[in-house]
């Protein structure tokens, strides 16, 4: 294989090209939550910053044209219809001049933190003047899409070591699916990566400089990834790597990132203690509209942290035996999944993706300086261990019963912003592939093979 891809020309493009093609071939709402993250983005642009409580009912007043947009669209999530003109045609009518504002229901976004939603909003402000609401969702599609494409690439640019893993890392079918969606997920993911490259830039290069600006960006990173979901932002933790002398002295260090850790926590405290009383479960739910909501029965987040404080060894238990049984699907979901429900791409392919990352984490080779001793690597598995215990504890307290011997929703792809700490502490400086170049090709190309392939299957499950 005669082929020479340069890393940040081969990701703009892959991004760019399949990501243009899934913004358009997936139909609307068959993303998770979307039709929540569309609502809440809308409600937002409109000027409100949170959800409103009514007639037990949690979310906001939007024109009625995009509601019943997604009633045109939403039912496919559940069975395996296909799309029909028909509905395009109908769609294409919902224009917003001609309904008015009618509530809609989004408990399970309506307390998210506004800047979960900055591209999504952007773009409804740019389409502002758009009357039609099905040109308008894909607009904001296509905005997220492209402020994600902007985060990473700057991402990979920064980052000192490991370009070619995180590029596919992003590039996977699953990250190009959710991205290239209405998805709560993109802005916290983006920044994730970001934050992580512009951390390890600072480990490698150790210039003695003043830290004000650069303290700033992480801190102003880490609150956005913290208000947005909370179990990120240990990757902050990664400061604790940037050598002592880089900075004017030890006490210079320990005061910068003491201000740091001090700020990030005030931060986690107060809004915790703000969104805590937001909940409202499905028990608590207007029962006349509940139904079709991402609302489990059963649920309730302050009875299920009590359960887990005085059943510690039976939810230790809990998490083993879940992560076991899901274990499969979560890797496809973290590599090859589009849509809701149970849509993968070949086993085959998965298979091989998960392969080559590995194999690309564990013998890239790197131009920087930097070495990866084992406390280093035990320290990223250890962040990403508590993050990922987060993120077990979180879905636990949020969408199972109380008492609930299983947890379910460890859906893939709230593993994009932990796993690449996982790959990281793989690389290594003692077995080297004598023609790497040669696996770096080959995972190029297999990853636009990957990327055709779910071309094919969106088309198979929605379209032919």
């Amino acid at each position: 294989m005669n082929l020479t891809f340069k890393q940040k020309s081969y990701f703009l493009f892959t991004a760019t090209f399949f990501g243009l093609i899934y913004v358009f071939i997936i139909p609307p709402f068959q993303s998770p939550d979307e039709s929540s993250h569309y609502f809440r983005a809308i409600h937002l642009s409109n000027g409100q910053l949170f959800g409103k409580k009514e007639n037990q009912r949690l979310g906001g007043n939007i024109n009625e044209s995009h509601f019943l947009l997604k009633k045109e669209f939403y039912d496919l999530r559940f069975n395996k219809g296909k799309i029909h003109e028909n509905k395009f045609k109908k769609a294409l009518s919902f224009n917003k001049n001609e309904f008015g504002s009618h509530f809609v229901d989004f408990p399970n976004t309506s307390y998210y933190s506004p800047t979960v939603y900055l591209p999504q909003v952007f773009g409804c402000l740019i389409g502002k003047k758009i009357n039609n609401s099905l040109i308008f969702f894909y607009l904001i599609r296509l905005v997220t899409l492209l402020f994600w494409i902007i985060i990473i690439y700057v991402s990979l640019e920064k980052i000192p070591f490991h370009k070619w893993t995180f590029t596919f890392l992003a590039l996977l079918p699953s990250s190009i699916f959710l991205h290239s969606s209405i998805s709560g997920d993109t802005i916290t993911n983006a920044l994730s990566y970001l934050l992580v490259a512009l951390i390890l830039k600072k480990v490698v290069s150790r210039p003695q400089q003043n830290y004000f600006f650069f303290m700033f960006i992480v801190l102003l990173l880490t609150t956005i990834i913290l208000l947005n979901k909370i179990i990120y932002f240990p990757l902050v933790g990664l400061v604790l790597l940037i050598p002592s002398d880089s900075f004017y002295g030890k006490g210079q260090k320990n005061v910068w990132i003491s201000s740091l850790f001090a700020l990030i926590f005030l931060i986690f405290i107060g809004w915790f203690s703000f969104t805590k009383n937001q909940f409202l479960s499905f028990d608590e739910y207007n029962p006349l509209y509940r139904s079709g909501l991402q609302l489990n029965e059963g649920v309730n987040p302050t009875s299920q942290f009590t359960y887990v404080l005085r059943n510690p060894l039976i939810f230790i238990k809990t998490v083993i035996i879940s992560y076991w049984e899901t274990k499969a699907a979560t890797l496809a979901h973290f590599a090859g999944k589009f849509g809701w429900e149970k849509n993968y791409l070949s086993s085959p392919i998965i298979g091989i993706l998960l392969i080559l990352l590995l194999l690309n984490a564990i013998f890239e080779k790197s131009k920087s300086s930097f070495k990866m001793t084992n406390k280093i690597r035990a320290y990223l598995i250890g962040i990403a261990t508590i993050m990922t215990a987060g993120l077990t504890l979180l879905m636990y307290l949020h969408w199972n019963p109380v008492g609930s011997d299983r947890i379910t929703n460890l859906s893939g792809r709230y593993f994009i912003p932990i796993l690449p700490l996982v790959f990281l502490a793989l690389m290594n400086d003692r077995y080297q592939l004598t023609n790497h170049k040669l696996l770096v090709n080959f995972t190029c190309v297999f990853i636009w093979i990957a990327l055709s392939s779910g071309v094919w299957c969106v088309l198979q499950r929605y379209w032919i």
